[in-house]
């Protein structure tokens, strides 16, 4: 998911330009304005993407104390960030791990509600849908990144 982000693979905002009859899926159909990945991850006002965000916040924090603020360059080299002890000398590989899952989890997550609102035309998902769905997709993740693992 993350390589085909960096490498602009989907179809997203301006992607849908010169498409007769496809035009209107360049722009999100909650906000009115043309759509990015960026967008999407980050700013949208459908349902999904706040609630998401939080929760991944707050799983995080059930383990380390501080959640960087999140940008969409931190996104998309969310494989690439480092954290350090407190006194910034020893790198944490486990927390670089832990990141580095939940936040490409959770944007694949964001991803899929967006195709299910847009491109299926139903209507957003419910909020416990939302939970649910991220709570089941992040165990299914950290289990098998578990067994892969050991």
């Amino acid at each position: 998911f993350l390589w085909k982000c960096l490498h602009d693979i989907y179809c997203v905002g301006f992607f849908w330009e010169h498409m007769p009859n496809l035009e209107d899926l360049g722009q999100c159909p909650t906000c009115k304005v043309p759509e990015s990945l960026e967008y999407i991850m980050l700013e949208c006002d459908a349902p999904g993407q706040h609630q998401i965000w939080q929760l991944t916040e707050r799983f995080w924090r059930l383990r380390y104390p501080s959640w960087p603020k999140l940008n969409w360059g931190l996104l998309l080299g969310c494989g690439l960030a480092r954290f350090t002890s407190s006194k910034g000398k020893i790198i944490i590989p486990a927390m670089d791990r832990f990141f580095m899952i939940i936040v490409s989890t959770s944007m694949y997550l964001i991803w899929n509600l967006c195709n299910t609102r847009v491109l299926e035309i139903s209507t957003p998902a419910s909020k416990i849908e939302i939970h649910n769905r991220w709570v089941s997709l992040m165990n299914s993740t950290l289990r098998q990144d578990q067994l892969l693992t050991n």
